[in-house]
Order: structure tokens, then C-alpha cells, then sequence
């Protein structure tokens, strides 16, 4: 069995493969203090809870976009699993024509993104994450991958909002049944939900434009399922999409 770990800045997202069967998966926060013991602590309830016990993983496939993890993580490949794990790296050969200055610079987790969707949904498509940063990335009808904008993510804009205004407070992520808020709370909830699903709506229009076509749109990462209900443009919710990348290209290194 394959296990194939998404390293992002808010959370580690894991994926264990069978051939192209997926069946485990699971999430938790990435500490980037953490200890090799400290992150196998964190995966193993994740195998365990699908019933599949650690000696069935044969190999190991990591994509990182935060370097202060990876030794961490090796060190947990080869302590707990007697292996070493392969990292994935965005300069490798992925089968796909990059439009991108200078490819290498291309994040992994957003090369993993346009992998697993042609590989699953084909092209032309638009991708978007709603993760730390939201990243939206443009893929052609001949499946050439065109770019791509990265802003701010959903969470680190309400934090940042919520430690400069003191009045303001947490709440529940749900779509309110009015766009005009008649409490600070509706207001907020109008405001996270309708103001961030619009930015979405916005830049998938534009990039449909700029495609030529009009290209499907698939959405993954942690927030996706509070936006993607008022997002009528995103028609595909595909939470395990980067999973779904990171094990074709391994595969591919393989071949």
C-alpha cells in the first residue's frame, strides 16, 4: 500500500492507496515543531480507524510545501515504517506542458492539483483550493497547464479580520438565508460565506475568458465544502484531489 502525505502550511492530509483504490484518508494540523514521533502519533489512529495496520504500507510518497517538516517526516518514514520516503518535487517530469516561469517554481501541491484533475476529471478545467492561500489554476483544452492566481486563503482573512477589529468575534461557518445581515452575526456569516464564494465567481468567470472555453470547474481543500454550496460555478467537490495528484506522479517517477 501506498501512503501518500500532502504537507501544507494549516494541515497534513493523508491518503493511503491501493492501486488506484483510495481508502484511507484523514487530516491533521501540521506543527512544524513537530517530532517524528509526534507525527506518527498523529497517523496512525488515521490507518487504524480504516482498520489497516501500518505493516500493509509499502511506500511512501510525500509532497511538502514546508520544508521545516521534511526531515521530520523522513525520520518518521524510516523509525516507525523502515522506509524512505520519496518527495515529490515540483522540476519533475509530470507528462504535462507547463506555461509557467520557471516551472520549478510552481508549488507542488498546485502541480499535484492539475495532475490528479486531468487524471480525473480531464480538460479543460479550472482548479480551485480553498486552502491557506485560495489558489485557482488554469488547464487548456489540450490539457496544457496555462497558470494561475494565488491570494490570501478563507482563514488567515478572517483571522486577520477578526484580530484588528475588537469588536468583532468567532462564529459558525453557514450560509445565511439572506445576503443583508440583520446581526453582526449574520452580517459576519454573509460576509465570509457570500464574500469569499463571489471572489471565487468572479475569477472563474474571468478565467473562462481568458481559457476560451467554457472550462469545468473543480474544487478541493479544507474549506471547500463551507464555499463550494454558494459557489454555482464549482460543479465538482473533490476533497482529495491533491492526494489524487501526488499518487500519479509517484507512480510516473516509478514507470
Amino acid at each position: 500500500m501506498l501512503l501518500a502525505i500532502d504537507v501544507g502550511n494549516t494541515n497534513i492530509v493523508v491518503g493511503g492507496y491501493r492501486g488506484a483504490e483510495r481508502v484511507v484518508t484523514g487530516r491533521f494540523e501540521a506543527n512544524r515543531s513537530a517530532t517524528p514521533e509526534s507525527l506518527w502519533e498523529d497517523i496512525v489512529p488515521l490507518l487504524s480507524s480504516s482498520g489497516i495496520p501500518h505493516t500493509e504500507i509499502t511506500e511512501v510518497a510525500i509532497a511538502s510545501v514546508v520544508p521545516p517538516l521534511e526531515a521530520a517526516l523522513q525520520q518518521c518514514c524510516e523509525q516507525f515504517l523502515a522506509l524512505s520516503p520519496f518527495f515529490v518535487r515540483s522540476e519533475i517530469e509530470c507528462g504535462i506542458r507547463l506555461h509557467y516561469s520557471p516551472p520549478a517554481s510552481l508549488g507542488v501541491d498546485r502541480l499535484c492539483n492539475v495532475v490528479g484533475c486531468i487524471e480525473k476529471y480531464g480538460a479543460p478545467a479550472i482548479v480551485i483550493d480553498f486552502g491557506t492561500a485560495t489558489k485557482l489554476e488554469a488547464i487548456a483544452e489540450n490539457g496544457d497547464y496555462l497558470g494561475g492566481v494565488i491570494l490570501p486563503g478563507i482563514g488567515i482573512s478572517v483571522q486577520a479580520l477578526l484580530a484588528r477589529a475588537s469588536r468583532l468575534f468567532e462564529i459558525e461557518w453557514r450560509i445565511p438565508e439572506h445576503v443583508i445581515g440583520q446581526s453582526s452575526v449574520e452580517a459576519m456569516q454573509s460576509g465570509f460565506v457570500f464574500g469569499f464564494a463571489g471572489q471565487a465567481e468572479a475569477l472563474i468567470q474571468r478565467f473562462r475568458e481568458e481559457i476560451g472555453c467554457r472550462a469545468q470547474v473543480v474544487a478541493t481543500g479544507g474549506l471547500a465544502p463551507q464555499i463550494v454550496p454558494a459557489c454555482p460555478s464549482i460543479e465538482i467537490l473533490a476533497p482529495w484531489l491533491t492526494l489524487d495528484g501526488l499518487r500519479s506522479l509517484y507512480y510516473r517517477q516509478k514507470t
